[in-house]
């Protein structure tokens, strides 16, 4: 899978976001996230190496004290854009989701958008 083309690993990585992905916002910290969270370890860290091989720097973080569930996140302003840009979240629903989210936190930044609804 990391020596497949890029376009390969990013449609990958939009599926499985599509699945088990999704846009967070935190009002205590106001930041956007870009969340998978699961039992499987390995498989959240085969997901990180791939999002890295594109140039990403997910953080993989246990999601609980008390269980196993681990959280692969991308956090950085860059690569929330970068995600939204070049990966994206099939699901409409989801892809708006993380627009408004942007927007909401940066208005400045994100208040206009080009015709293909890039930022």
């Amino acid at each position: 899978m990391f020596t497949f083309s890029v376009e390969i690993r990013r449609s990958f990585i939009r599926g499985y976001f599509d699945a088990d992905g999704y846009p967070y916002f935190s009002k205590a910290r106001n930041h956007v996230y870009i969340q998978v969270n699961s039992v499987n370890y390995h498989g959240l860290a085969d997901g990180r190496r791939l999002l890295e091989s594109l140039g990403f720097h997910p953080g993989l973080y246990r999601r609980y004290k008390a269980r196993d569930v681990w959280e692969l996140t991308i956090h950085r302003k860059f690569e929330l854009i970068k995600f939204h840009n070049e990966i994206g979240f099939s699901l409409s629903r989801k892809q708006s989701d993380l627009m408004k989210m942007l927007v909401r936190r940066w208005p400045h930044d994100f208040g206009s958008r080009n015709s293909e609804g890039r930022i």
